[in-house]
């Protein structure tokens, strides 16, 4: 049980913070900005340089690649039994180990060790039939 004392602080404390809140006057903003510094112009070797670094996003060819990828995953996923895409699920996209999936689904370690093989099997074969060798790389 809370001490009376603690009760009393969490009961005024928020008080205490509205009140002031509301005595207190609104900041006013600014009516002009302030001025941007001037930034001096990179000399041409720097500019050179800094345009052969690799930018490390991906280009639009790149992600349309991942996306259409993506896709085809999730089309495979979804003609996997229920079961099959339960524990599919509960590994890659939860992250849970063998034990908690069998507490999870009230099955025992070695069923789930059993569907996640057929499960993985079934999907390998899914994407090879799209043309997808391996989801990761």
């Amino acid at each position: 049980m809370p001490k009376p004392f603690f009760i009393a602080l969490l009961i005024t404390l928020p008080c205490a913070l509205l009140l002031a809140q509301a005595t207190s006057p609104a900041p006013t903003p600014p009516t002009t900005m302030p001025p941007v510094p001037k930034v001096a112009a990179l000399p041409p070797a720097a500019e050179q340089a800094m345009a052969a670094i690799e930018d490390p996003a991906d280009n639009p060819e790149v992600v349309a690649q991942l996306n259409d990828r993506s896709a085809i995953v999730r089309k495979c996923l979804k003609q996997l039994s229920p079961a099959h895409q339960e524990i599919i699920d509960l590994v890659y996209y939860y992250e849970k180990s063998i034990a908690e999936i069998s507490e999870i689904i009230r099955a025992p370690q070695n069923t789930v060790k059993t569907r996640m093989f057929y499960a993985r099997k079934k999907m390998t074969g899914l994407l090879n039939a799209e043309g997808i060798d391996r989801v990761w790389s």
